[in-house]
This record gives structure tokens, sequence and C-alpha cells, in this order.
């Protein structure tokens, strides 16, 4: 029976069918005894040539769950290449060979199926389930609303992605700064194009594989269904797109790899042989997070595949294959399924794998999204586990290069992996089940989980300090002479921490005893340092430490004082960007950073900064206006300035030498390239005397 792709959405494709009765030639899973002779797969030259395929990283991330012992398993070793030349002469063709599952898969015949079945090595024959897509309503291409949302409290312009964001508190988390740096997000979908559209074109894409086609193009190409990329573009750019005022994801820092896993073509079907290829192959390259927006429900006659009551955590192939990742330290993350309102109605494989963090959908009001499915009676732990927003998502539109909204789990999902990425970014040592323990524990309804909405809404801000306070994954440096400078740096504590500890302890290399003092909160959860010693001759070391109601101290980084940050004298942190290290300009145009700090608070900060990012050399000017348009300031008068970032300070003065009363004011930007052409731009911000 073929089985109907829920590419988890609501939205999605008009009109694709397959023709009842059409004879097509069957795929099947050929499972195997044993991964060859003992001789051969107990030696320490198998295990040696076996660890060859897994990265360091991977083993590092394993060295998580798993003793050093037990970083190499059998579900490492190879299948016997004598058992597939075997099958090899007896298939057409073997398409996918799973380490994991230890078996591989081919397009047999029946009576290819009765031979194999024969073969002392073959422990059984199951058909591969196949799919296709359904027909789906269609997605909104109309100018997205701007929220009426106040934005001073964000250090960063949503934009219409505002309600995804702020639901789940994300926006907290990146006011101070954590933003999923240093953490390998996988995504397993239909297909993904990134390098055309302005919220995508400055991803940190470390690789990108295309399992239909064996090659690494992931968005269409020839033989594609034409919408085969677009799904897998839109999960992208809600997990990680960057684009202020317009679009932001929870993870804009995080590195991805893109596995396209699914075919759309209706005379091919998609099926499950390639997710699993796709995430043993994640696995395998170090991920630290794998998120699937595709599940496999919805049944149809004449064929018999799944049933309700194999939604057991134990029999779906990629349910089994999802939960070996996590057995190996990756934490997975999948859409909960859209059959809530459908005769199937529950979850789909792999979201009743026991660790995998299952994701329902809600609207922005917080009621669960009525397509959302529940979970399944047959499990043993409740199913979904968690909800974010998957009615009106604002996302990328793939085919050109605005924006869109649609409704589906498929898009509360990488919500929720985004945070997920968030929470590795600053507590890389968390297991996948610290990390669902923190998620379940800090959510809406967690002490009264159920079938409709699991522990309930997200929580970001409180499941990124379950495990402990967190610091910010970006320093601005203020360098005020050639002698000194400050340093600003996000901070979550928790509540079960006292923020008024937080401090700085510093020295120059050379110097014997370090200096210690407390930072001063500057709103939007950042904190600046007093002024420090630079020198030309040698590093600035430091470090932070902050204390518990308990008494308890924890230090950043967590090696200090042995192992500390080191400031040069021009305001650069090895392994950190330079100038403020402000996030990247990842649009087609010239950028205006957000005002910093926002709001900015007169007894509070001497000064406030205005940054901007050049693609080409221009002249700048800066000027400050009232809500009623009138100038009260100019920041800046034309000055030019060569490509990449620059910035100026300004201490609330207007034009006459007054400082200006509190209120909301917004910043204009004139940036006049020498080809004569004006491009300009606006911000706004609230100052308090």
């Amino acid at each position: 029976m073929h089985k109907v792709l829920r590419a988890i959405l609501i939205v999605a494709f008009m009109g694709i069918g397959q023709v009842h009765g059409q004879k097509m030639q069957s795929k099947y899973w050929i499972y195997f005894t044993d991964k060859g002779p003992e001789m051969v797969t107990k030696s320490p030259a198998a295990y040696k040539s076996a660890g060859k395929r897994i990265s360091d990283k991977a083993l590092k991330r394993r060295a998580k769950v798993k003793s050093s012992t037990e970083l190499l398993d059998e579900f490492d070793l190879p299948v016997y290449e004598g058992y597939l030349s075997t099958i090899s002469e007896r298939a057409k063709e073997i398409i996918v060979v799973s380490r994991w599952l230890n078996a591989c898969s081919a397009f047999l015949s029946e009576s290819d199926i009765a031979l194999i079945e024969q073969l002392p090595f073959v422990k059984k024959v199951r058909s591969v389930h196949q799919l296709v897509v359904p027909p789906r309503e269609s997605i909104s291409n109309t100018a997205l609303e701007k929220i009426a949302k106040i934005q001073e409290e964000t250090m960063y312009d949503y934009g219409s992605s505002i309600d995804q964001i702020t639901q789940i508190n994300v926006h907290k988390l990146h006011n101070a700064d954590i933003v999923g740096k240093g953490v390998l997000l996988g995504l397993l979908d239909s297909g993904f194009k990134y390098d055309k559209h302005p919220a995508l074109i400055g991803l940190d894409i470390v690789a990108a594989y295309d399992f239909v086609f064996n090659d690494a193009n992931t968005s269409n190409e020839d033989g594609d269904d034409p919408e085969q990329h677009d799904h897998g573009t839109q999960v992208l750019s809600v997990a990680a797109g960057f684009a202020p005022g317009q679009l932001i994801g929870p993870a804009f820092k995080s590195q991805i790899l893109l596995a396209k896993t699914e075919d759309l073509r209706s005379e091919t079907p998609a099926e499950e042989d390639y997710w699993v290829e796709g995430i043993e192959w994640m696995e395998a390259q170090g991920v630290d997070i794998a998120s699937s927006s595709l599940g496999y429900s919805d049944f149809d006659d004449p064929f018999t595949d799944y049933s309700w009551s194999d939604l057991d955590g134990n029999t779906a192939i990629i349910t089994k294959a999802a939960q070996i990742a996590v057995d190996k330290g990756v934490v997975v993350v999948t859409s909960a399924g859209n059959e809530g309102n459908k005769t199937w109605r529950y979850i789909a494989p792999p979201a009743d794998a026991r660790d995998a963090i299952a994701v329902g959908a809600v609207e922005k009001s917080g009621v669960r999204s009525s397509f959302s499915s529940v979970g399944s009676p047959f499990l043993s732990h409740i199913k979904p586990d968690v909800m974010a927003m998957g009615t009106g998502v604002t996302m990328v539109d793939p085919n050109s290069t605005g924006y869109t909204t649609a409704n589906g789990t498929s898009f509360s999902a990488p919500l929720v992996a985004g945070v997920v990425a968030q929470m590795l970014g600053v507590h890389p040592e968390l297991t996948p089940l610290q990390v669902i323990e923190a998620l379940h524990s800090t959510a809406s309804q967690a002490y009264s989980p159920d079938s409709l909405y699991g522990w309930g809404i997200v929580d970001a801000e409180r499941a990124v300090t379950y495990w402990g306070p967190a610091l910010g994954q970006i320093f601005h440096i203020e360098v005020e002479s050639t002698n000194l400078a400050t340093i600003a740096v996000g901070f979550l504590g928790g509540p079960e921490m006292d923020s008024t500890s937080l401090q700085i302890h510093w020295k120059l290399q050379s110097a014997p005893e370090f200096e210690s003092e407390a930072l001063a909160p500057m709103g939007m959860s950042q904190y600046v340092s007093p002024s420090v010693s630079l020198s030309e001759a040698e590093l600035t070391m430091f470090y932070f430490t902050v204390q518990n109601k308990a008494g308890e101290i924890t230090t950043f980084p967590s090696t200090a004082p042995e192992e500390i940050f080191g400031l040069d004298h021009n305001g650069r942190i090895d392994g950190y960007d330079e100038l403020q290290l402000l996030p990247p300009n990842k649009t087609s145009s010239h950028y205006l950073y957000n005002p910093f700090p926002n709001p900015y608070i007169m007894t509070e900060n001497t000064e406030i900064r205005f940054a901007f990012d050049l693609l080409s050399e221009a002249f700048v000017e800066l000027t400050i206006y009232d809500v009623l348009g009138r100038r009260v300031a100019v920041v800046l008068p034309m000055k030019r300035f060569p490509t990449g970032k620059g910035a100026i300070d300004w201490t609330g003065f207007d034009e006459k030498g007054n400082r200006l009363a509190s209120g909301v004011y917004f910043l204009v930007a004139k940036f006049r390239q020498l080809d004569g052409k004006v491009v300009i731009k606006k911000r706004k911000f609230i100052l308090i005397k």
C-alpha cells in the first residue's frame, strides 16, 4: 500500500497523485543476520577501518553519552561486502546500504524475493515504504502584515516573524547574543535552495548532499519535480534565516548540514531508505541536531503497511534510525504531523521514537492548531513532546527574494530545532536526554503533559538556563584609548542565579594577579565591564564568574582560570569577529545595525553606538528624527567610508547642545555610493533620561 508523505504541512502540492492499479517495480529492504564472518567483524582492524569514516566531531559528541571504549560499535561496521555481492547478482540494483540496519534496499521481483529469502545470511525481506505527495492548500504570497508589537524589547527587528519568535522567548536569547554559534544543525528534507535568497545567502552551509540523485546539489535539477526544493528551503529559513526587518530564525549563527532525502516525482515515490541514509551520513559528520519535517502516514489500499498499532516507537524503520542517532548523542527533532483533524489523527514516524523530540503546532494565541497530530495510544510515552507556532509562520518564498507564510508542524519543528541549537551553543556538554528534560521541564504545561500539547509551548529562556547560567556568544568591545577598553556581553542567569554577582576578572598577561569587578547591566540582558587595561605588547586575559543563590560559582569559560579569553590592543578576541563582533550583514544591500544598547538609558550608559556595514565604498550620513519627523541631531555629517563595517557613538545631545527628552526616536542612514545612487535605511530606538 502506498503511504502518503506528509511533507508535514497543511500547505502543499497541487494535484500530484498516483494512478491506482498502476504496476510499479517494488523496492525492498533486505536484512542480514550479521556483519559477516566473526573473524572479520570482531577484529580490531575492522573497527579501526570503520572509525576512519567517523569524524572527530562525531566521536567527541558520542563521548557525551558513551564510554571511551564504546565510541565505535557494530552499528559502525559496514555491511559485509560478500553479502552485498551475492544480492547484486539477484537484484536489479542496490539503492541504499545501511550500516545501522545491517540491510540494503533494492528493486526486486517476486521471484527475486523467493530466491533471496532462501540465502542463509538473509534475516528477512520487507518492503520499503513508498510515499506520494498529497494535494496541499495554497501558501499566502500576499504582502506580510507588519506586526504591531513593541520592538524596543528586542535587539533585532524581526519583521513579521516576531510572533513565532516571541511566543517561545527566542528574542530573549538573541538579546543575550545566544545565536547557536558553534553548533552543527542538520536538516533532512525535500531539497534546499540557499544561494539566492537574501535571508539564506550568508548561512554557514558546511555540507549538502542529494541522496536521491547522489550528488551535492540539493536544489532543483533535471528530472526533479518543480517544487522539489520548496519545502526544505522554507524549513531552513524558519530555523536559521537572517534578514532583519523581515525574518530571523533562532539559530542564524549555526553551521548547517543539508540532506535531500525525499523525491517528489509522482512516478518515483519518495522512500524512507533515503532518510535512513541521510541521518547516518549526518551522524558520521558530527551533527549535533538532526531535524526532520517529514513524516510517514495515512496509508492507502491495496498494499499492507504500518498500522496505528505500529506507532509504538519500535517498529517503523525511520523510527529505529532516529533512536539509534539519539543513542549516539544526536538530538533528533521531528514534526509531529498534520493529521490531527483527519482520519489518521496520530503522530507519524519518526515522531514516535522514544527520545526524538516530536513538535506539535499552535496558533499565535497559543491554542493548538487543529491539524496538529496527537499522541498514539499505542505508545508507552507521551507524544508530542512540545509545541511551537505552526499556523501563519513567516518564511522565505523559495522562488523569489520575498517572504510568505504557511501552516504545518513542518515549521514548528525547525523553530524548536533552532532553540536546541541555541541551548547547545552555550551548553555544549548537554546530552540529548538532558536537552529533552530541559524542554519538558520548562514548557507551558510541564506539570500536566497530555497527548494534545505534550509538555506545552517551549520557553527558550527557561530551557537554556535550566542546567545553569548562559553567557552570550558575541563580545562587544569598545576601545576607549590606546590602553583602555570595555567589554559588553550578554548573560542569562535564570531564577536561581544572582545576576548582580556577574564579575569580570582581568589582567595583562605579565601581571601576577587578576583584578575583579562587577559588570553593570545595560538592559536587554547585556552587561558591560569597567575599563580594562590594554597593551600593544601583550594580551589582556579575562574571564567571568557568577554565583547562584546557594553560593555556587560558575566560570566562563568553564576552563577558567587555566584557559581564558585573550583581548589584543585593537579590541580583537581570538576566535571572534572584529568591530564589536557584530552579526554579519546577510542582506544584498548596505546595512544599518540596530542601535546598541536599545533602549539607551542615559543614567546607565554614557553613549549609544550606531553601526553600519557597507557593501562598497560610500559616503555615510546619520541623522536622528523624533516621532513627528523633526530632525533633532546630525550624528554623522556626510563622510566617506571604505567597504566594510563602521560605527559612531552618540551621547544624546541635540543640535543645540541640549540632552534629548525621553522618548522614541528614529535613526536614518543615508548611504551615497560613488556612482551617485543613494540607499536609505532606518532604525528605531528608545531614549530614557
